[in-house]
């Protein structure tokens, strides 16, 4: 499941990647979210990994891409 969170009042007026979190007018992205609904402890930008305590699902943000890694 791909999920994107978006904040109240907030106004997209670009596509918003995958698990991203966004904010304000315009919407801008702050953060990255897990499949459980847990903010990840991740850069918005760059190259680190982390993994969700909830579910050990493992989020790698590489080259400003996040890909979700099966358990």
């Amino acid at each position: 499941m791909k999920i994107t969170v978006v904040g109240a009042g907030a106004v997209v007026n670009k596509d918003v990647p995958a698990y991203a979190l966004v904010v304000g007018i315009p919407a801008k992205q702050i953060g990255w979210m897990s499949e459980h609904g847990e903010k990840l402890d991740l850069p918005v930008l760059g190259n680190a990994q982390t993994i969700c305590k909830h579910t050990g699902q493992k989020y790698i943000l590489k080259n400003d891409k996040l890909i979700v890694s099966n358990k």
